[in-house]
């Protein structure tokens, strides 16, 4: 027996949720301002989300992560950067990389399947 499932509904302007599930996982407050990569968006903070715990490598900078999905459907948002080895990308330690594949964009802070917006 599980138990029941909570999640936290965040208030902002914007909300971004898992394009599986529609559960809310960050807001635009929550996005840094110079956080677009050409995978997604980075976060200082996320809601409804577990990290694995084992750090894996990726890409070819060899980044160390931990993958984050969503606490509802379990599907893939992204990733919490470790540890970036160019030091150009160490803002990045300790905040959230989300997907934007994995993502859709609901335009006030009410739940996430009504008024929503692909990215």
């Amino acid at each position: 027996n599980m138990g029941k499932l909570f999640l936290v509904y965040p208030g902002g302007t914007k909300v971004y949720c898992c394009k599986n599930c529609a559960t809310p996982v960050a807001t635009r407050e929550d996005k840094m301002s110079n956080g677009k990569t050409p995978h997604g968006f980075v976060f200082d903070r996320l809601y409804n989300v577990t990290e694995k715990h084992v750090p894996k490598r990726v890409d070819a900078a060899d980044d160390l992560v931990r993958y984050v999905t969503c606490k509802k459907c379990h599907g893939l948002m992204g990733w919490r950067y470790e540890f970036c080895v160019a030091e150009k990308n160490r803002f990045k330690e300790g905040r959230f990389l989300l997907l934007s594949k994995e993502l859709i964009l609901e335009k006030s802070h009410s739940t996430c399947p009504t008024h929503t917006d692909t990215l």
